[in-house]
C-alpha cells in the first residue's frame, strides 16, 4: 500500500517538459492562464481563498507545448514558449526551440511549465516514437521574499483547440504541487541561510516519467485531496498510475530551500519571515525533519516524525508556525 502512494506522489510532480526539437522560424503565439493557491492555516483551520495568493507568470518564463499524436507517436511534437507579460493571464510567444504544426494531432495539445534549459529539466522520447517524458523535480530552491522559488511551482495544462493561436488556444494551467508555508520564530533571532525538509516516507525530488497524453492535472488533484488509506482508494490509485506509465530514477527524499544572503527570525509567527517551500503531494504526512542552517554556523534538526497531521495537497498553501525554542 505504501508503495502505490509513493509512487502516486512521485507521478503529480510533472509539470515540466523538454526535447531536442527544430529551430522554429515563426513567432506565434498563445495565451496562458494560472491558477490561485488555497490556503490552509493549520493553527486556525481556516479555509482562504486570497486575492494574496494569485500565482503570476514573469516575464521570461517558459512552457514546453505538445501537439500530441495518439493514433502515431511518431508524428508527435514540441515546442518552447516564453513569456512577453507579467501576471495570472499572459501571452506567451513561440521562442524558437522548436516548430508547433497549426492543427491540432488526434492527441491535442499539452502544455507543461517551466522549461528550463536543454536537458536540465526534461527529456523527451518523442524522437523514438514514444509520447513520454522524464520530468526533473529539482532538490534545490531559492528563498525569494513572499514568493516561490523561480520556476519550481510546476504546472500543466491542455487546450482543445483545433489550431495554435493566441485568440483560441488558451491553457488554463492548473498547479500539480503545493507550498508549505513556514514561519519559523525564537527568542534568539538568528539568521536562516538554509531550510531542508526531509520526508520520513515520500521522495520528493528526482526524474519522473510519464506518459504525455495520460497526464490529467484534474484528475490527479481530485485523487489527492481525496486521499484516504482505503483499498478503493488504493485500486483507484493504482491504475491511475499504470495507465500513466509511471517510473521514477535518481530519487531523493529531501528539497533544500537556500536563503544566499539570510534572514533573520522573529520572535513569533507575525513578526516572523515567511519561507515558501514547494513540495509534492502527500509530503509530510508520514512524518518529517526541518533541518536550520544559520549564519553563525549553528544547525538545528526539528524532528517532527510524530506529526502525521499536516499533508500538502495540489495547488494548497499549507501556512504552519513552528517556534524553535521547543525543539
Amino acid at each position: 500500500m505504501k508503495k502505490v502512494i509513493k509512487c502516486l506522489g512521485m507521478m503529480a510532480l510533472v509539470a515540466v517538459a523538454f526535447t531536442s526539437c527544430k529551430k522554429a522560424e515563426t513567432k506565434s503565439s498563445i495565451t496562458v492562464a494560472s491558477e490561485d493557491l488555497i490556503t490552509v492555516d493549520m493553527e486556525d483551520r481556516a479555509y482562504l481563498h486570497e486575492a494574496s495568493n494569485h500565482t503570476y507568470f514573469e516575464i521570461g518564463d517558459r512552457v514546453m507545448i505538445f501537439n500530441i499524436s495518439k493514433t502515431n507517436p511518431t508524428e508527435s511534437h514540441c515546442n518552447v514558449y516564453e513569456s512577453i507579460g507579467e501576471g495570472s493571464n499572459v501571452r506567451f510567444v513561440n521562442s524558437g526551440y522548436g516548430d508547433v504544426a497549426e492543427d491540432a494531432l488526434d492527441g491535442g495539445y499539452y502544455a507543461f511549465y517551466p522549461f528550463v534549459e536543454p536537458n536540465q529539466n526534461i527529456i523527451t522520447e518523442l524522437n523514438y516514437g514514444e509520447n513520454k517524458s522524464k520530468f526533473r523535480v529539482q532538490a534545490e530552491q531559492t528563498y525569494r521574499e513572499d514568493k516561490v522559488s523561480l520556476g519550481d511551482l510546476y504546472m500543466a495544462g491542455n487546450s482543445d483547440a483545433a489550431h495554435l493561436d493566441a485568440a483560441v488556444a488558451n491553457f488554463q494551467m492548473q498547479n500539480i504541487m503545493g507550498v508549505l508555508r513556514l514561519m519559523p520564530y525564537e527568542a534568539a533571532q538568528r539568521t536562516v541561510t538554509k531550510i531542508q525538509i526531509v520526508d520520513n516516507h515520500f521522495h520528493l525530488s528526482g526524474w519522473v516519467e510519464l506518459i504525455i497524453p495520460e497526464v490529467n492535472a484534474t484528475e490527479l488533484k481530485t485523487l489527492f485531496n481525496s486521499y484516504n488509506t482505503s483499498e478503493a482508494w488504493m485500486n483507484t490509485a493504482n491504475a491511475i498510475k499504470n495507465r500513466m506509465g509511471y517510473n521514477v530514477t535518481d530519487g531523493g527524499y529531501s528539497i533544500t530551500l537556500n536563503v544566499p544572503e539570510g534572514v533573520q527570525l522573529g520572535t513569533s509567527k507575525a513578526n516572523t519571515p515567511k519561507f515558501n517551500i514547494v513540495l509534492r503531494p502527500l509530503a509530510l504526512s508520514q512524518g518529517f525533519h526541518i533541518i536550520f542552517t544559520f549564519a553563525n554556523g549553528d544547525t538545528k534538526d526539528v524532528d517532527l516524525s510524530a506529526i502525521h497531521s499536516l499533508c500538502i495537497k495540489p495547488n494548497t498553501r499549507l501556512d504552519q508556525g513552528l517556534n524553535l525554542d521547543n525543539f
